[in-house]
């Protein structure tokens, strides 16, 4: 994709927030997974995932994560499970959903 396609240019303007709801998304997690990991409200998750949707242009769910990834909003590095001694706020976004992920594997 080159630096003259909208689309990136878009891409660049998510918020941090934006992103770590995406993140968020692609681990699977639902809006009020988001909301309570994240301490916001059910309608803010919303509102912040219908944002990065205009912002990325895309129709729907789906295609917006494939758009982020595409674009390198969010990358697999993002998706990683970390081992849960390693999972705290500060060094996971979205822990509290990827512990779920390993306490379901067990």
């Amino acid at each position: 994709m080159s630096k003259s396609d909208p689309g990136l240019h878009q891409a660049d303007r998510l918020t941090e927030r934006q992103r770590e709801v995406l993140v968020c998304i692609a681990k699977g997690m639902t809006n009020s997974e988001i909301a309570a990991r994240l301490y916001l409200s059910q309608r803010s998750v919303e509102r912040e995932i219908a944002s990065a949707r205009r912002a990325l242009k895309a129709k729907n769910r789906e295609v917006m994560l494939l758009l982020a990834f595409d674009r390198r909003v969010i990358t697999s590095e993002d998706l990683k499970v970390h081992s849960e001694s390693h999972m705290n706020d500060e060094h996971c976004d979205c822990a509290g959903g990827a512990k779920k992920l390993t306490d379901r594997q067990r």
